[in-house]
């Protein structure tokens, strides 16, 4: 029922979430508004970079975000920085053939190895986006404190370049990092003090845990085994992040499954993100738990 689907997630007994779409592109972003999203819990944009043959110019990104940004006006948008590499190639950059691309130059590491043609234009279209949205980065694809230091100093010098140019920009954009690579679902404490928020991407996190390439079809029975070790890391970093006042969404495909929402709404999960398709039917699933 779409009345409904605006109104919150919330049990029985007064526990709420908030369930937040995964969008890529306008039309999605159309969708979510449309089917009850209370926000955007990841906003893709490595859509912007494939499907073309050419790299997206500063002023390409920025229509493209503004265009996806306009249709949920108001809403919170959590926004990943560029995630391609991997499986995800674009033919305009150059990218060597690596044995394991899953753990090689991938998302922030291939932005900054090209950092002024893809990194910096994104950076200053979202910077230059950021007074007139509710928008929030989320950084792909951090191992180490170092990773997040040198994302965040980017994001510094972007904002001091804009503002020389005389551009305004929001000082206080929250900044979080996707929880993908087990380092940081096992030590959030090394993190916790510099980030608002933390989002984890199941999918790879299931990946890197089980040692087991997700695109690959002959190992995919280790990825569901992943879930108890994964139930087990959201609540720890669930710990940390609350008892410094920030919080924790999930954005991967575990989101979505109904047969774990009790489980995440019981740890204190305070956002899940999904497609806009499910939101109508897991709001509603909500609303029936005690």
């Amino acid at each position: 029922n779409l009345e409904e689907s605006h109104l919150a997630a919330e049990t029985i007994s007064g526990k709420k979430i908030k369930v937040y779409a995964n969008i890529g592109d306008a039309k999605e972003a159309k969708e979510a508004q449309l089917r009850g999203a209370d926000g955007v819990g990841l906003l893709r944009t490595e859509f912007c970079f494939l499907d073309r043959a050419s790299l997206p110019t500063e002023e390409e990104q920025y229509e493209m975000y503004k265009a996806m940004l306009d249709e949920l006006p108001e809403k919170e948008v959590v926004i990943r920085l560029i995630d391609i590499g991997s499986d995800k190639k674009v033919s305009y950059i150059p990218m060597e053939d690596e044995e394991n691309p899953a753990l090689g130059i991938r998302a922030l590491r291939l932005g900054f190895k090209h950092y002024d043609s893809l990194l910096k234009p994104q950076i200053r279209a979202l910077l230059r986006l950021s007074t007139s949205y509710n928008i929030q980065l989320l950084f792909p694809m951090i191992a180490t404190p170092k990773d997040l230091q040198e994302i965040k100093n980017a994001i510094k010098k972007e904002s001091n370049d804009l503002k020389s140019e005389g551009i305004k920009i929001n000082e206080s954009i929250p900044m979080g990092i996707m929880v993908e690579i087990p380092n940081v679902a096992l030590l959030p404490e090394l993190f916790v003090d510099e980030v608002d928020f933390f989002s984890f991407g199941t999918n790879d996190l299931a990946q890197y845990m089980m040692a087991a390439d997700r695109t690959n079809a002959s190992v995919s029975d280790y990825i569901p085994e992943a879930i108890s070790g994964i139930l087990k890391m959201i609540e720890n970093v669930v710990g940390i992040a609350h008892n410094k006042g920030k919080w924790v969404g999930i954005c991967g495909g575990l989101a979505a499954d109904t047969s774990l929402t009790e489980a995440f709404i019981n740890m204190g999960v305070d956002e899940l993100s999904m497609p806009a398709s499910v939101i109508p039917k897991m709001k509603s699933f909500v609303r029936n738990l005690k």
